[in-house]
């Protein structure tokens, strides 16, 4: 469905991003993480009323060992993502909110020891990790006071993912559930 227009998406996805971002005038700020088994998404997002900025990190690391010696490379991978939470239910200290957020990943590739990489095959190793995403889903606030709150999310996130090499013209969509706890900062 997407096609040879991926860099277009992200170009208009950035665009967006800078033009929602109100000069860092945000009235609360959550930190918040999310395990995907061994590695861990680390998270942060920006909020002015219902429309949030964020960041998420995750890093992926491989030693390898051969006869001609031994090395890793590793793979951090930046998420900038934009969002809206529209208020579902409010009760006491709860709150409850309904979001949608659209995210780019972008990929950056760096080897260490013996290990090398021409500049060709890092441009397809990060070209094959350049994804498109959505999440829709339902977060949870219990508020302790006015300035914390813990979150809960919970939701769906579909992955859009397309490559071109030469001929061949492959897209991969991979939809899977999500959840992830983080703290709220309010001001």
């Amino acid at each position: 469905i997407i096609g040879g227009s991926m860099k277009f998406i992200n170009r208009i996805f950035i665009l967006l991003l800078f033009l929602s971002t109100p000069k860092a005038q945000y009235d609360a700020v959550s930190i918040g993480l999310q395990s995907l088994g061994e590695n861990v998404l680390h998270s942060a997002a920006f909020y002015q009323d219902n429309i949030f900025v964020g960041l998420d990190f995750a890093r992926m690391g491989m030693n390898i060992e051969d006869p001609d010696g031994e090395g890793g490379l590793s793979i951090n991978l930046v998420m900038p993502r934009l969002g809206y939470r529209m208020p579902f239910k409010e009760k006491g200290q709860l709150e409850s909110y309904n979001q949608v957020e659209g995210y780019l990943l972008f990929p950056i590739v760096a080897t260490s020891g013996d290990v090398e990489m021409d500049n060709e095959m890092e441009e397809d190793i990060e070209d094959a990790m350049s994804l498109f995403g959505v999440k829709i889903g339902h977060s949870i606030q219990y508020n302790f006071n006015e300035e914390l709150a813990l979150l809960a999310d919970v939701g769906f996130n579909m992955i859009f993912w397309d490559t071109t090499n030469e001929d061949t013209v492959m897209s991969l969509n991979l939809g899977m559930t999500y959840s992830k706890i983080s703290l709220l900062f309010s001001f």
